[in-house]
């Protein structure tokens, strides 16, 4: 088993648009439930119902990577805003593992770490969207601000930086939208973030992690873990994985942490 120790967050990344090897999606298949084999049909495309069954894949071999249960035996529910957890009635003996999941159409990400709340999400840094208009929409005043005085060239990181870690924390949180994006402000000094909140999101600063890095192929990620201080910073290894075939490190670079 990989040991995972207070204070420490695993990244796994997917990159599945790699797996062309039908022998080995046919490994993925029997570890769908009922639901979720249900789930993955409803969708139209094929590449997207092969994201979904790598998806699925790639959390419960993660999850079975530190513990005794097989992948085909993991049970999963939801809470009241749709965040799926393990199951603690079917898992009653196992490390207190939180995790979150996140995909681009290249990659999927696996957060997993202790006991805390944990968000994570990855982006495809995308130079066709409209980063202002979207930023309009979505982001603080200040953040909005911050990103119309950035050099134009520097603009588009500078919005994934936000995007990610945004909704890394909403992630995290597990309320779905019952928190504006606006009422989350994330702003740096250096690589230093620093994060506030609005009266429309009550919440204290000091009892969030939040990391940002810069990936190959353009990919920006970023996480949010509820921590003690005490733990400074968290500990993060990166993998990259493909499920039943290969594990290997992944190179990132942390460009900012709270």
């Amino acid at each position: 088993m990989m040991p995972l120790h207070p204070g420490q967050v695993h990244i796994w990344l997917f990159p599945f648009t790699q797996v062309d090897d039908a022998g080995l999606l046919a490994r993925y298949e029997p570890l769908l439930s009922p639901l979720e084999r249900a789930c993955q049909q409803r969708y139209y495309f094929e590449k997207d119902r092969r994201r979904y069954l790598c998806t699925r894949a790639l959390e419960r071999f993660v999850l079975s990577e530190y513990t005794h249960v097989p992948p085909m035996q993991w049970k999963f529910e939801r809470n009241a805003y749709g965040k799926p957890e393990i199951s603690r009635s079917h898992h009653p003996g196992i490390p207190p593992l939180r995790f979150n999941l996140s995909h681009t159409d290249r990659f999927i990400a696996c957060a997993v770490t202790l006991e805390n709340d944990i968000g994570v999400d990855i982006e495809q840094m995308n130079g066709q969207i409209d980063v202002m208009g979207i930023g309009s929409h979505y982001f603080s005043s200040q953040e909005k601000n911050d990103l119309e005085a950035c050099a134009p060239l520097t603009r588009q990181e500078n919005f994934f930086e936000l995007w990610t870690l945004k909704e890394a924390y909403m992630k995290a949180r597990g309320l779905g939208l019952q928190i504006p994006l606006d009422a989350v402000t994330i702003s740096h000094n250096g690589n230093q973030l620093l994060l506030s909140f609005s009266p429309a999101c009550p919440d204290a600063p000091e009892r969030w992690q939040l990391h940002h890095y810069r990936l190959k192929h353009s990919c920006a990620l970023s996480f949010a873990v509820a921590a003690s201080k005490s733990i400074k910073p968290q500990q993060v290894l990166m993998t990259k994985c493909i499920p039943f075939l290969s594990i290997a490190p992944v190179q990132h670079l942390l460009l900012y942490r709270t």
